[in-house]
C-alpha cells in the first residue's frame, strides 16, 4: 500500500475535532488505530516524514496529540480505546521526529506550544496504572520512544525534557512489577534508564537520595539476572551440540544493558551533584547496602561483557558516596566488618575498606575500628588484590590505623604479606597513577612509625626494598634519619641505596615541597654524623645533585611563606655541615662549588 493511499485513509482522523470524538465510537476508533498503524510503518521512510509535514497532516496529528494530553486532566482513568489510539498516535509522531529537525521544530511549536499542558500532562502517562496494564505499557513505551527520537543529538531538547521528565521516569522504574520480567517490561526499563542516563546531567539538583534508592534497588534486583558469558570452548561445544546461531550467541542481554545504564545514572549524580545531601544515616546506609549487594552479584558472575568496567564503576560509586562531606559513614561500620570477614568478593571487600576508612575521623574512631578488626586481619583480607582500584581503601585505612602501638602487633608474616601487596600496587601504578599518592603517603607513615631496628631487619625484603628505592624519596630519607640517629650502623651499601632513592628525581622543579624539606633535613643529619675519616656517600656519589639542590634553594632567602623558610633553614644547616667537612684544599670541582654555595647560604641575608 503506497503512502498516498494511507494519507487518504486518514480522513476520519483529520476531520475529527478531538480524540474524545474518536474513542467514543468503537468502530471509528478501530479504523483509526488500524490506519495509524499503517502510517507508522510508512513513516520509517525519511522521505515520507517530509511529505507528512508539507501536506499539513503532521500539524493535525500534533493537534490531536495535544488534545489527548489534555484528557489526562480528567479524574477518571483513560479508557481502553483512548490508550490504544493514543499509543498509535504517539508511535506515528515518534517516527516523524526521528532524524528530522523540521518535524521536531513543528512538534515544539504545536505539541509544546502550551508548555504547561506538556509539562504537567505528558508526565502523567508514566503514572498510569489500571486494569489495562498491557495497553498502558504500550503507550508508555511509545512515549519513551517519542522522547528518545525527539532529543537525539539535540542538547536543547534534551535539557528541556530532562527538567520535565527525570523524576517521573525514576518513579516509573519504581512502579514496575519486578517479580516477573517479561520482554516488554524489560524494554520499557531499558529505554527508561537509557533516557535517564542522558537526562541526569541536566537535572542533577533534582535527584535526591530517594531517587538514588529507587535506582539502586532496581540495580540490586536485576544484577543476579545478568547472563554469564561462556568460555570460548564452551560456546563452541554448545553451538555444535545445540545448533546455536551466531546471532543468538551475540544477542544483547537486556539485564546487562539495564544494569549499565542504572550504574551510569547513579555515578553521574554522585560524582557531579555537589549539593547532594547524604546526612540521613538510614537512607545512606540502605543505599550503600544495595550497591554492595549489586557489586557482590556482579563479581560472583564468571564472566560477561565489560564485567571489569562494571565492578570498577560500582566500586567508584560506593567510594564517592562514602566521600560525600555530609556522610559520616559510621552507620556502615558493622556492615563493613561483616563484609571483610566473608570468604569471597575482592571488590566488595575493597569497597568496604573505603567506607570503613572514611568513617575514621579521629584518633578515638581509629582506636574503635582497630578494636573490631586488626591491621593483620586487614592485610590478610587483601592478599589477592590485583586491580589498582582495589587498593584505595587498604592504603588509606592502613595509614590511618598505623601508629607506634599498632605497628608492634604486626607479625613478620603480616609484614611480608603487606610488602608483597604494596609491591603489586606499585607495579600497577605504572599504568594507573590515581592511587600513587595514597601509596606514597602510607610508605612515609610506615617509615615514620616503625622502629629503626624493624626497618633495618626487613630492608632486605625485595618487595620493601623495591618500594623504598623506586618510589617517592621521603621514606628513604626517613630511613636514613632513623639509621643514622639510632646509630644502627647499616652496611654502607644500604645507605648508598637509600641516598640513591632520596636523590631519585628527574627534575628539581618536580620535587614536592615535603620531599625537598625532608631531603635537606636528612642531609643535615647525615653530614653531621660523618667523621672526617669516613667515606662520605653524599659527596662521593651525589655532589653534582647536591650542587643543583642548593643552587635552587639560594633564591628562597627572600621568601616569606613558612614552607620556604623551613626549607631554607634546613639548607643553611646543610651548608654549615658542608663547610666543616670541606676544609681541605684538595677538592673536586663539585666540592669547590659546594663550598662556595655553602658560604653563600651562610652569608647574612640583606633586608
Amino acid at each position: 500500500m503506497d503512502f498516498e493511499n494511507v494519507l487518504f485513509k486518514l480522513e476520519p482522523i483529520l476531520s475529527s475535532s478531538s480524540i474524545v470524538q474518536i474513542v467514543q465510537d468503537e468502530e471509528l476508533c478501530s479504523r483509526c488505530v488500524s490506519v495509524l498503524d499503517e502510517l507508522a510503518v510508512q513513516l520509517r521512510s525519511p522521505a515520507n516524514r517530509d511529505i507528512i509535514r508539507e501536506s499539513g497532516v503532521l500539524n493535525k496529528l500534533l493537534t490531536l496529540f495535544k488534545d489527548g494530553l489534555q484528557q489526562l486532566v480528567e479524574p477518571d482513568a483513560p479508557t481502553a480505546n483512548w490508550l490504544v489510539l493514543a499509543a498509535e498516535l504517539t508511535r506515528c509522531i515518534a517516527n516523524c521526529v526521528a532524524d528530522n529537525d523540521n518535524n521536531r521544530a513543528e512538534f515544539c511549536t504545536i505539541a509544546m506550544e502550551s508548555t504547561e499542558i506538556f509539562r504537567v500532562n505528558f508526565p502523567k502517562i508514566f503514572k498510569l496504572t489500571n486494569a489495562n496494564t498491557e495497553r498502558v505499557s504500550d503507550l508508555q513505551f511509545k512515549s519513551l520512544a517519542l522522547i528518545k527520537n525527539f532529543c537525539l543529538d539535540n542538547e536543547i531538547y534534551l535539557r528541556e525534557c530532562s527538567h520535565i521528565l527525570t523524576i517521573p521516569l525514576v518513579n516509573l522504574l519504581h512502579s514496575r512489577d519486578l517479580e516477573e520480567f517479561d520482554e516488554h517490561a524489560l524494554d520499557i526499563l531499558v529505554m527508561t534508564t537509557d533516557l535517564l542516563s542522558d537526562f541526569v546531567e541536566f537535572s542533577l539538583s533534582s535527584i535526591t537520595p530517594k531517587e538514588l534508592l529507587i535506582m539502586a534497588s532496581l540495580l540490586a534486583q536485576i544484577s543476579p539476572s545478568i547472563k554469564e558469558q561462556l568460555a570460548e570452548e564452551q560456546i563452541t561445544n554448545r553451538d555444535t551440540d545445540e545448533g546455536v546461531s551466531e546471532e543468538d550467541s551475540e544477542e544483547a542481554d537486556p539485564f546487562l544493558e539495564l544494569a549499565q545504564s542504572l550504574a551510569q545514572c547513579i555515578e553521574r549524580v554522585v560524582s557531579q551533584n555537589e549539593t547532594l545531601d547524604l546526612s540521613s544515616s538510614g537512607s545512606t546506609h540502605e543505599l550503600q547496602q544495595l550497591l554492595l549487594q549489586s557489586l557482590g552479584s556482579t563479581e560472583s558472575k564468571n564472566a560477561f561483557e565489560n564485567k571489569l568496567i562494571m565492578m570498577r564503576r560500582l566500586l567508584f560509586i560506593i567510594g564517592l558516596i562514602s566521600a560525600n562531606v555530609t556522610n559520616t559513614n559510621v552507620q556502615d561500620q558493622t556492615m563493613c566488618y561483616a563484609t571483610l570477614l566473608q570468604p569471597d568478593g575482592l571488590y566488595v571487600k575493597a569497597a568496604a575498606l573505603i567506607v570503613l576508612s572514611n568513617s575514621i575521623s579521629s584518633r578515638e574512631t581509629a582506636d574503635q575500628v582497630s578494636s573490631n578488626i586488626s591491621l593483620g586481619q586487614i592485610i590478610h583480607v587483601c592478599k589477592e588484590f590485583k586491580d589498582p582500584m582495589q587498593f584505595q581503601g587498604l592504603l588509606d585505612i592502613m595509614k590511618k590505623l598505623l601508629n607506634l602501638t599498632t605497628v608492634y602487633d604486626l607479625t613478620d608474616e603480616d609484614l611480608k604479606l603487606l610488602f608483597a601487596e604494596l609491591r603489586i600496587c606499585h607495579d600497577q601504578c605504572q599504568l594507573y597513577q590515581d592511587v600513587s599518592p595514597l601509596l606514597d603517603a602510607l610508605l612515609s607513615k610506615f617509615a615514620a612509625v616503625c622502629p629503626g631496628s624493624l626497618l633495618l631487619k626487613h630492608f632486605s625484603d625485595p618487595n620493601l626494598k623495591t618500594l623504598i628505592m623506586q618510589r617517592d624519596g621521603i621514606p628513604a630519607c626517613i630511613l636514613i634519619d632513623k639509621f643514622v640517629v639510632g646509630d644502627r650502623n647499616p652496611a654502607k651499601h644500604i645507605l648508598a641505596d637509600l641516598w640513591a632513592s632520596a636523590f631519585r628525581f628527574q627534575e628539581l622543579s618536580k620535587i614536592s615541597t615535603p620531599h625537598l624539606f625532608q631531603l635537606l633535613k636528612s642531609l643535615g643529619i647525615y653530614l653531621r654524623s660523618v667523621d672526617g675519616n669516613d667515606t662520605n656517600i653524599v659527596f662521593k656519589q651525589h655532589s653534582s645533585q647536591l650542587v643543583t639542590l642548593l643552587t635552587a634553594v639560594v633564591p628562597m632567602s627572600t621568601n616569606t611563606d613558612s614552607a620556604s623558610k623551613s626549607i631554607y633553614n634546613n639548607a643553611r644547616f646543610v651548608a654549615g655541615m658542608t663547610l666543616n667537612l670541606l676544609n681541605s684544599e684538595q677538592l673536586t670541582d663539585d666540592e669547590f662549588r659546594l663550598r662556595d654555595l655553602a658560604k653563600q647560604l651562610l652569608a647574612p641575608i640583606e633586608s
